[in-house]
């Protein structure tokens, strides 16, 4: 937005990504549903290292979790990814089943 000489603040533009994720919800989670109809549903995680976090050393690891599936043959796959601040097994289960 600078390039445009709009200036914006990191609060506005974090409050306007909450809003627009939480207009996604749904979207996500019929993502979801596709992934579980996958007889098999390949996770991989990563490992970034995010700068400058509150209250986290910069050497500490942050996580993303990426995830693929979807039925065989009936054309794109579903993939969705998130990031969390630990690789707990919970997390991977809240993102394939979505706290069911």
């Amino acid at each position: 937005m600078a390039h445009l000489g709009i200036l914006l603040s990191r609060t506005t533009m974090d409050e306007w990504s909450q809003k627009v994720a939480q207009c996604c919800l749904a979207l996500v989670d019929a993502f979801k549903e596709d992934l579980l109809k996958s007889n098999d549903v390949p996770i991989d995680e990563t490992t970034p290292r995010v700068y400058g976090e509150k209250d986290r050393l910069n050497t500490t690891p942050s996580y993303m979790w990426a995830v693929r599936g979807g039925l065989p043959n009936s054309g794109p796959q579903t993939f969705i990814d998130q990031s969390s601040l630990t690789r707990s097994r919970s997390v991977a289960w809240f993102l394939v089943m979505g706290g069911r």
